[in-house]
């Protein structure tokens, strides 16, 4: 099974990134994304994570606070074709939920 870290930073032009993951509405999800969350995306997401520990009181960031700010940190970042936006205009975020309740945190 693919980390999330895989998903995300996958280039999507290639079958290598092809995943299990599936929204309804949507027949072919993997030909629907063009370019995943880049390198400074996944350093932005650490660094908001955190933060929001910070702000709970502790120094250190847990799954949860990783989960806390992802959709934030990430939804924009997601590259997609503009038709699939015409029939989920959530479908970032539809995405990036699927990824967080499908595949396992460390």
């Amino acid at each position: 099974q693919k980390t999330a870290y895989e998903i995300l930073t996958c280039d999507w032009s290639s079958d290598v990134c092809s995943s299990d993951l599936q929204l309804d509405g949507i027949a072919d999800l993997d030909a629907q994304i063009v370019a995943g969350v880049s390198t400074r995306g996944m350093t932005h997401l650490a660094t908001a994570a955190q933060v929001a520990a910070l702000y709970d009181g502790r120094d250190y960031a847990t799954p949860e606070d990783v989960h806390e700010v992802l959709f934030e940190v990430f939804e924009h970042r997601l590259f997609v074709k503009p038709m699939v936006l015409t029939q989920q205009p959530d479908f970032p975020r539809a995405l990036l939920r699927q990824i967080v309740t499908k595949v396992p945190a460390p």
